[in-house]
């Protein structure tokens, strides 16, 4: 079954237009198409419209809710390597493991409204 995570990656508008532009140019059968399609966030619902209209806001959200997420899987190593060749303030990635100590945060875009919070609730 495997080590399973949440994962969300927060983008601002700029963040957005290029990581969507640079999809659209990836080979047909790139894994990171197969793993948007369990896009549970915003950033599915952005069209080539949208990208085309500077007037349009295209902050989105990527959300993987149980994934594997593993450093050396193609689709895991595209987003690692697309937001490291951003500036940090413009994406905020956050990974929540099985495990309740297992956090990750990494970028600079604290005005997303993404944050960690684990609780006991009843």
């Amino acid at each position: 079954m495997g080590y399973r995570s949440d994962v969300v990656i927060a983008l601002t508008d700029s963040a957005t237009r290029l990581i969507k532009t640079v999809i659209e140019h990836l080979p047909e059968g790139h894994e990171a198409h197969q793993l948007l399609k369990e896009d549970l966030g915003s950033f599915k619902d952005i069209t080539p419209n949208n990208i085309a209209n500077q007037l349009f806001d295209c902050d989105s959200k990527i959300h993987f809710d149980h994934v594997k997420w593993y450093e050396d899987y193609e689709d895991v190593s595209f987003f690692d390597e697309i937001l490291e060749s951003l500036d940090d303030q413009e994406w905020l990635f956050t990974r929540l493991g099985e495990e309740s100590d297992d956090t990750e945060q990494r970028g600079n875009y604290w005005d997303s409204g993404v944050y960690i919070r684990r609780a006991i609730e009843w």
